[in-house]
């Protein structure tokens, strides 16, 4: 038998970060009576929460889908994600108003047996993304340096992650991060367009078009399933949609459907221009990470350094919202009363934090390729977030609506696509 759901944790919003997003804490919280975020502000913020790792990932999925199969794969994602996240604004507003969040439309809507479901989509998500910062971290460190030894530079970023992440609550410059991420990310992508329109000066290759890579307008195979992955992650921020929904001035759905729609379409041409870009340049053999097929040339060097520490300060981004949904399902579970006392151990976030962080160190270490840790997000967490929960919501919560018929069947068709994609993109990614 199943045990009966648990009332929602006290302080929900704090478990729902965008992969590259600080959480917002509790003592920091805006008063829900007080909206007054403008329209453009709101958009602008959520483009923020949109926008990460992903972007260096972007030629990669390109690779997987061709020239003119890159564009229709952003296109794709970018409208599905736009859609879901208009589905999710709909169902905070009917389940809990102007005082809605991710894991109180998850509650509110998930059948009982699943209480769990939203906090271990967390849990694996960040587990997942804390492991592809250090990746980041040890990759670009690495070819920033010209080393040949990769290790050593996953035990430095751990070293530098470590401290910061056995902190109880976030503060300080740790949430400002996020910024800087966008701030590089947009510097990316005019790094990716000068290497592109003028080769003969940066020199991205040393010989070839492509620097040998091969060029297809279309690819479809079942590495394809690689590329939808890679947009999924890039897209997913649905986590932070009730909080923008809740700050928006004067809410209203058409809005905050605007907002939605602005935001996605800004990440989606800053990704269409750097996928685009880096596929122009290297072809096939573009990197899973774009920064580490470029030579060390001075401005690579810089933006592979400063890539290298937004990520080491947003490792500690990640632990805490995963201890606190590991805490919380610990802590509603009534099978075990030791695993509940542990949870309530004063020690609970030393040992979890350190196993944390030596687990994905030692990931780490035999993993090297960021595109596989980033398609397994995609695949598996990403999808629930982006598409399974908002639309499964919307279908719970509207049903037999008159006047959502065509909204109610396209969740639907999103709701099944989100049950195929999760074996058949876990298949691709594993399969040889």
């Amino acid at each position: 038998m199943c045990p009966a759901p648990p009332a929602p944790p006290a302080s929900p919003d704090a478990h729902y970060v965008r992969l590259e997003a600080p959480p917002t804490p509790t003592n920091e919280a805006t008063d829900a009576t007080e909206a007054t975020t403008s329209a453009a502000a709101t958009a602008a913020v959520l483009a923020n929460a949109v926008m990460g790792a992903g972007i260096l990932a972007l030629p990669y999925a390109y690779a997987r889908s061709g020239v003119a199969g890159g564009p229709a794969l952003v296109l794709f994602a970018g409208l599905t994600n736009a859609f879901t996240m208009h589905l999710l604004s709909s169902v905070g507003r009917r389940v809990a108003q102007d005082k809605a969040s991710f894991h109180a439309v998850a509650s509110a809507t998930l059948p009982p047996s699943l209480w769990w479901l939203a906090d271990f989509v967390v849990c694996s998500m960040m587990a997942l993304v804390a492991t592809s910062y250090l990746i980041v971290f040890a990759n670009l460190a690495q070819a920033a340096l010209a080393s040949k030894r990769r290790y050593p530079y996953v035990v430095i970023a751990a070293g530098v992650c470590a401290p910061w992440a056995y902190a109880e609550k976030l503060g300080g410059i740790l949430q400002y991060t996020s910024y800087l991420g966008l701030i590089l990310a947009i510097y990316v992508a005019l790094l990716s367009i000068a290497n592109w329109l003028d080769a003969d000066q940066f020199k991205p290759c040393l010989t070839g078009h492509h620097c040998g890579g091969t060029y297809q307008l279309f690819e479809l195979n079942l590495k394809t399933l690689d590329a939808f992955a890679l947009a999924t992650f890039a897209f997913t921020a649905q986590t932070q949609v009730p909080q923008c929904a809740n700050g928006l001035d004067q809410y209203t759905q058409p809005k905050m459907d605007f907002v939605c729609i602005s935001a996605v379409l800004f990440c989606a041409l800053l990704y269409a221009v750097v996928g685009h870009a880096g596929y122009e340049t290297f072809g096939s053999l573009v990197n899973s990470d774009l920064l580490e097929s470029y030579p060390n040339a001075p401005e690579v060097v810089a933006a592979r350094l400063c890539v290298a520490v937004v990520v080491a300060t947003s490792y500690p981004l990640m632990v805490v919202p995963f201890r606190d949904s590991l805490h919380s399902i610990l802590m509603h579970q009534t099978r075990s009363p030791s695993v509940k006392a542990f949870a309530s151990h004063p020690h609970f976030r030393v040992v979890v934090t350190t196993g944390f962080v030596l687990i994905s160190a030692a990931v780490c270490v035999v993993v090297k390729d960021l595109g596989i840790v980033l398609s397994i997000v995609g695949s598996t967490a990403g999808t629930t977030v982006a598409y399974a929960i908002p639309s499964y919501a919307y279908v719970r919560t509207f049903s037999g609506d008159p006047d959502r018929k065509c909204s109610l069947m396209l969740a639907r068709c999103v709701f099944a696509y989100s049950v195929v994609a999760v074996p058949a993109c876990l298949y691709a990614t594993f399969r040889p």
